[in-house]
């Protein structure tokens, strides 16, 4: 009998040995998450929204200055409308950028809410072991996404940026 009770106790002191420590890993992973979505947001907020505004009235009185430029009782050749819509892809992207900013902002709110709201239920036993892994794993994929659309945002910014540059030389160049 005493040693039913002792293999008993050992089976179970096993069993929770290996649960803690699948749920201190699971912690741990909660915690690195959360430590990588702070990282993202420090990026996020070094986005200043008021360039965009800027790059958006940059864009606006240059193409101003284009239309006081153009000849009213002669019809634009198509080179000179071509030329001028080479600007557009320049506006969607500074009109974009507070948008998406703001949905990086609050999708990383959310979700680092959410790591905190699984901690305790990991804490709480809610979820068995596989939840917890597919959670995790999803989790981990939504902080690859918006880290990939934060590089996208940035890359598309500067790609814009040194476009807007190259334009307004050629324009100094370019009669329309």
């Amino acid at each position: 009998m005493k040693l039913t009770k002792l293999f008993t106790a050992v089976v179970c002191l096993t069993l929770l040995l290996a649960c803690n420590t699948n749920y201190d890993e699971h912690l741990n992973t909660i915690s690195e998450l959360s430590n990588s979505y702070l990282e993202l947001e420090e990026k996020v907020a070094t986005i200043d929204p008021k360039q965009s505004r800027q790059q958006l009235k940059k864009y606006e009185s240059t193409i101003d200055n284009f239309k006081q430029q153009l000849k009213k009782e002669e019809k634009p050749s198509k080179e000179t409308k071509d030329f001028i819509n080479q600007f557009r892809s320049i506006k969607k992207t500074f009109k974009k950028t507070p948008k998406k900013i703001s949905f990086l902002k609050s999708s990383i709110k959310e979700n680092t809410t959410q790591l905190k709201n699984l901690e305790t239920d990991i804490k709480n036993n809610v979820f068995n072991e596989k939840e917890i892994i597919d959670i995790l794993k999803q989790e981990q994929e939504t902080l690859e996404l918006l880290d990939t659309e934060f590089k996208n945002m940035t890359l598309e910014i500067k790609y814009q940026l040194e476009k807007f540059d190259s334009l307004i030389i050629l324009s100094n160049n370019k009669e329309l």
